[in-house]
């Protein structure tokens, strides 16, 4: 969440952390942007770490459309920030 030209917007949902294509955590994006989200988990990162990212609407069943590369671009005590590297 480096990129400070375009606004946060407060958010609260919930994210599938994976790594490999295999589930590693889940988090909560606490707020986002055009260009990444904030998200709080215990789960700990390195920088410049590259994840995936699976949001999944309340009704939907299937995750991968929704799934977003992203790499660590930010860390803080229980929380990362991340820059999406796919905007669809």
């Amino acid at each position: 969440m480096e990129h400070r030209c375009s606004p946060r917007i407060e958010t609260d949902f919930q994210v599938l952390i994976c790594q490999y294509n295999k589930p590693v955590a889940i988090g909560r994006v606490k707020n986002a942007n055009r260009f990444g989200f904030f998200i709080e988990t215990d789960w700990v990162v390195r920088s410049l770490q590259q994840i995936t990212l699976e949001i999944a609407p309340k009704h939907s069943q299937t995750l991968q459309k929704n799934s977003r590369e992203a790499i660590v671009v930010h860390k803080a005590q229980q929380a990362f920030g991340v820059e999406l590297e796919t905007l669809n």
